[in-house]
């Protein structure tokens, strides 16, 4: 951010000047490097209280998504709803459909007001919708407060990451421990929710949660300043005008557009940059789809174990554990050895990991499929569905990780972008698929929903293979 231009003459001899941050505060000496507001020169506990705050955060958003998973017949039951199996799928689909809004709508207005504004008003949004889902006194307004709950919680977790960017800790350290933060939400959301659910009820999983989200927003109200550099800057020749009485005074990093221009802009840059790699496309519709049979899985488990398999209701959270675990394990072994092996290998020729992680959920699929119908013989079959789900998971977040590191290699700087348009496409999937999935499950069995899904997956995976081979 440096230099020093001038534009055309307006009226008189003056014209405009465009000064950067080493331009401000000439008379006292002060260098950029000894500007407190600058984020770059933040103590080291400021940094790291900023980014521990945003981890915490990115937990108990992802956390919220599930959490109510292991509740969804407990609710229409509740509200004594006929049609249950398309209406709870609604009730996760609608939070995660609401993330949405975060790359789209919250991530450019943080450019135009701030990263602190936007990061406020939606950890604000967020306590309250998810206050008032509590209290909703039908399914419909039960839902209407889940999809803004979730647009405004798109809205924390998009600006959690840009906010990282601006202060440069984006290393692989940090980056591990964000990600790692997203999937734990992910995992332990209907595991502690179910228990916390079975105890208190599901209604009072919302406050417990708006009341976490609360407390580290106050932390981060205390903590917190602005990291966007252009509105730092902005703000500084702001002063600077009004100090000198020079009204021609600009910032460097003035794009010179409207609000609104700029908005327009930042909803359609994801996508241009998207649109600019066929390889980026075919790794954005692939991991959507295997994002999307996540959530399916997420939302069908625990319906499925205690109508087919007639499970006790209570220590719902339970059943999640084949899941998690998964995942967990799907994740540790891509940013591990996998991470290692690939390591300088061109992204068009990293199929094996794909091809592992598509292999090892094909295996969960049949697993989870062939236990039923449940024989008298065998009391013990849902374990084996468990063990389904284990691989299920490990499969896709094998797929789901690998895809998201290609990613990051194709675009390099312009890899934010690029996430943001993936992060659009999954919010789709995965919150589309939901809803589909409970009636699937109910109306073909475990046996034919886990071969139509398993199918659904090798048609995708053919097609990838098929278009990776064509973009060699």
């Amino acid at each position: 951010m440096s230099g020093r231009g001038r534009g055309d003459n307006q009226g008189g001899n003056q014209a405009i000047e465009h000064i950067s941050m080493q331009d401000l505060d000439p008379e006292s000496g002060r260098s950029e490097a000894e500007d407190h507001e600058n984020p770059s020169n933040w103590r080291t506990w400021r940094k790291n209280t900023h980014i521990a705050l945003v981890i915490v955060l990115t937990f108990l958003i992802r956390f919220s998504a599930g959490m109510i998973a292991t509740s969804l017949p407990e609710i229409m039951n509740d509200f004594h709803v006929e049609d249950k199996l398309q209406l709870s799928g609604f009730v996760v689909s609608a939070y995660v459909l609401g993330h949405v809004a975060g790359p789209l709508l919250m991530v450019p207005l943080s450019e135009i007001c701030g990263r602190l504004v936007v990061s406020k008003v939606s950890n604000a949004g967020f306590v309250a919708f998810t206050l008032v889902c509590s209290v909703a006194p039908s399914p419909a307004t039960l839902i209407f407060f889940r999809s803004m709950a979730g647009a405004f919680g798109g809205g924390v977790l998009a600006n959690g990451e840009t906010t990282m960017a601006d202060l440069k800790v984006m290393t692989p350290k940090f980056r591990l421990l964000h990600k790692l933060s997203e999937l734990l939400g992910f995992i332990l959301g209907p595991v502690l929710g179910g228990y916390v659910a079975d105890a208190l009820g599901w209604r009072r999983t919302f406050p417990l949660v708006a009341g976490a989200v609360a407390a580290v927003s106050i932390c981060m109200v205390v903590v917190s300043r602005e990291t966007y550099g252009p509105v730092l800057l902005k703000r500084k020749v702001a002063r600077r005008r009004q100090e000198t009485g020079n009204h021609l005074l600009r910032s460097a990093l003035d794009s010179g557009l409207s609000p609104w221009e700029h908005l327009r802009r930042g909803i359609v840059r994801p996508f241009q940059v998207l649109s600019s790699s066929e390889l980026c496309e075919v790794y954005t519709l692939f991991g959507g789809v295997m994002y999307g049979l996540q959530y399916v899985m997420l939302t069908t488990i625990g319906y499925a174990l205690i109508r087919f398999y007639s499970l006790p209701s209570n220590g719902f959270g339970t059943y999640y554990l084949g899941l998690g675990l998964g995942c967990f394990i799907g994740w540790g072994l891509y940013a591990g050895p996998a991470a290692r092996a690939i390591r300088g290998i061109s992204t068009k020729h990293r199929l094996w990991p794909v091809l592992l992680g598509s292999a090892i959920a094909l295996v969960g699929f049949g697993l989870y499929g062939s236990t039923y119908p449940v024989t008298s013989g065998y009391s013990k079959v849902w374990l084996v569905a468990l063990a389904g789900h284990f691989f299920i998971g490990m499969g896709l977040q094998f797929i789901i990780a690998s895809w998201t590191a290609a990613l990051i290699d194709i675009f390099a700087e312009n890899a934010p972008n690029a996430l943001a348009a993936c992060d659009v496409v999954k919010s789709i999937c995965g919150g589309l698929f939901p809803i589909f999935g409970q009636g699937m499950y109910a109306g073909f069995g475990v046996g034919w929903a886990n071969g139509t899904l398993a199918s659904l997956m090798g048609v995708v995976l053919l097609t990838w293979c098929l278009a990776m081979a064509i973009l060699r």
